[in-house]
């Protein structure tokens, strides 16, 4: 059965893709787990090797600071939400349909990520995460007619960019960073730092 949503604009139910904009949530999860494992193994180390009472009262400390830190994560991660304009803030807010406009408006996105089925809610497919997203036009009522170009436009691009040669290409020397340095200028030879004298 597909996910079915209703659209804010015209009041229609239709089939959708979920595509998920995952932030940073579920890292500042891991961090905070990982922080309160490693408390919660101290907290071990201290019960079994320092001598009670002090033994205890060391455990129950760093048992509670692993539960703090585990919650911590997970508040943290709970209010860290991805947004597509966490990555290019030009792009603003996208917009749905406009009720008042007829059910016209909403942003056209051509969007690409991970198929995955996703069990945490009621178990659907969807694109999580989302690992390439671009606006392509505006909902007028109908495509745009240059829609089967932008298309094929995008997925030249998406190919040349996850082509094998291109990632080649990107570990070549001469497409590295480089700490540059401001002494004297550059010499004339530009491949190689000045001599500092």
């Amino acid at each position: 059965d597909p996910q079915l949503a209703t659209d804010q604009g015209t009041n229609v139910k239709s089939a959708v893709l979920h595509a998920e904009f995952e932030g940073s949530g579920v890292y500042d999860t891991m961090i905070g787990a990982q922080i309160g494992l490693g408390l919660a193994a101290a907290a071990l180390i201290a019960c079994l090797a320092i001598p009670p009472p002090w033994g205890l009262i060391v455990a129950a400390i760093l048992a509670f600071l692993a539960f703090l830190a585990m919650l911590l994560g997970l508040l943290f991660g709970l209010g860290d939400e991805g947004d597509p304009a966490d990555v290019d803030p030009s792009l603003g807010t996208l917009h749905t349909n406009d009720a008042g406009n007829g059910g016209l408006g909403a942003d056209l996105l051509a969007v690409m990520g991970t198929w995955v089925y996703d069990t945490a809610h009621e178990g659907w497919n969807e694109l999580h995460p989302i690992k390439l997203c671009q606006k392509v036009g505006t909902w007028t009522g109908d495509w745009p007619p240059d829609i089967d170009d932008v298309i094929k436009h995008w997925e030249t691009a998406i190919n040349d960019a996850i082509a094998p040669t291109t990632g080649a290409e990107q570990k070549n020397p001469e497409h590295h960073w480089g700490v540059h340095p401001g002494v004297d200028g550059c010499g004339s030879d530009d491949s190689q730092p000045p001599p500092i004298h």
